[in-house]
């Protein structure tokens, strides 16, 4: 049995703070008690926790082990059930590494390195990073070329040298880079 106390939309269990929505408080009953059974607790973990998840994906889209890593730094201790949470979110499609990975490839203004690497420190797999490169090929050529452009734009009144160590401190290739120089004069 964990002591409680409710204190308007939070709960206060075990000296930690945590908003919780009213329907588990009336599911549960927890106006008219002052300890709560271990299921009890894990109900009303799990409904915090995954009302966090959801929170957080409403306001990007994650990786998984991102969103994990996340939500465990908020509950470190309860990882077993932060586990089950991103299971049934990715079951929902939720969560969705290799859509994530395709729109992050796709959308960002930078290198294809620079997008393997940023999506590595996420914590995306690299198997499934390598097929999604694999298949967005001929788009990431167009994309790169494409990027190299808008920021070749930035740094148009330099000398030629400044503009190639800048694109190259960006990610981009030695050999694409000079493709798109001659194109330009």
């Amino acid at each position: 049995m964990k002591k409680f106390y409710l204190k308007r939309n939070k709960i206060v269990i075990d000296d930690k703070e945590y908003y919780i929505s009213n329907d588990i408080i009336y599911e549960l009953n927890l106006i008219k008690k002052e300890s709560v059974s271990e299921e009890e607790y894990r109900i009303i973990i799990k409904s915090i926790i995954k009302s966090r998840a959801l929170y957080y994906l409403s306001k990007r889209d994650y990786l998984k082990k991102e969103l994990k890593y996340k939500l465990e730094t908020k509950f470190f201790v309860e990882k077993k059930i932060i586990e089950e949470i991103i299971d049934e979110l990715e079951k929902i499609g939720y969560i969705d590494d290799r859509s994530f990975i395709k729109s992050y490839i796709k959308n960002k203004n930078s290198s294809i390195e620079k997008k393997k690497y940023e999506l590595s420190i996420k914590g995306a797999e690299k198997k499934i990073l390598e097929e999604e490169i694999k298949e967005l090929r001929e788009e990431i050529k167009e994309n790169e070329y494409k990027n190299i452009r808008k920021n070749l734009r930035k740094v148009r009144n330099r000398e030629k040298n400044k503009q190639i160590e800048y694109l190259m401190r960006k990610g981009f290739k030695y050999e694409d880079i000079k493709t798109i120089l001659k194109e330009e004069r």
